[in-house]
């Protein structure tokens, strides 16, 4: 598989990074994991959007789903998919999507809607996805992904937990949110991880590639890579936008 760091970002944009975006590719299956505010201008930079297999959307924050606007609208007016693009989101995506879009026939030719819920499975072309609930507000979700050779997993945002082990087991790259480099007394538990917390996740589920993203300017990156190999002893590495990993 590759994954290609579309946006990195943690919560807002940052100098030289936008929000939350990323393109996982197995031979000519392309999904698109998120969509954050920016994220669109380096998918097109890319590939070609109607080329998209399918899209997933891990939760109703705007830094994860606000360039999907754009998306429709691309796909509106520019370049109409040759089919309806399969788009998983929960339930509370959805609504704030459609109040934001509206349903029409335009909505409907352009996406096939499935509403991801908790332990729930995905099937896009040769990619299998497996659901798990986030510990973060709002309804969030993990997805665990595999191409019958590689295993993926992607944290999404929250903080730790079992379902977050659990999908990240053993995995081949762990694309790993690290919001803060650490917790402060300001931070309340059930929102994000901190480099601590992501380095030990990533040792006691023994992944091969923990890729670090979600780093909140103005947090510091070459802090934030010190602690994580603290607890994480395999190959990290820190997103940036536009990079890639073949795995």
């Amino acid at each position: 598989m590759k994954l290609n760091i579309l946006a990195s970002a943690g919560s807002y944009p940052g100098p030289g990074r936008v929000c939350s975006g990323y393109l996982l590719s197995s031979h000519d299956t392309q999904v698109l994991l998120d969509l954050g505010n920016g994220a669109l201008s380096n998918l097109l930079k890319v590939i070609d959007p109607k080329l998209l297999s399918g899209v997933i959307i891990s939760h109703a924050h705007l830094d994860h789903y606000a360039d999907m606007i754009g998306l429709y609208h691309y796909f509106k007016f520019a370049h109409t998919p040759p089919h309806p693009v399969p788009l998983y989101g929960s339930s509370e995506f959805f609504d704030k999507f459609h109040h934001l879009i509206g349903i029409d026939e335009d909505m409907r030719s352009i996406f096939s809607e499935t509403i991801i819920t908790e332990g729930g499975f995905g099937k896009i072309d040769n990619l299998s996805i497996a659901f798990s609930q986030s510990n973060h507000p709002p309804e969030t979700y993990i997805s665990r992904v595999s191409d019958g050779k590689s295993t993926f997993c992607y944290s999404a945002d929250g903080d730790e937990s079992i379902n977050l082990a659990l999908a990240s087991n053993e995995v081949d790259l762990f694309l790993c949110e690290s919001t803060w480099s650490k917790k402060g007394s300001n931070h309340p538990a059930g929102l994000h991880l901190d480099a601590r917390a992501a380095g030990e996740i990533a040792q006691r589920s023994r992944v091969k590639h923990l890729v670090i993203t979600h780093i909140a300017y103005p947090q510091d990156r070459d802090e934030v890579r010190v602690i994580v190999s603290k607890y994480f002893k395999g190959r990290i590495s820190l997103a940036e936008d536009l990079d890639s990993y073949i795995f």
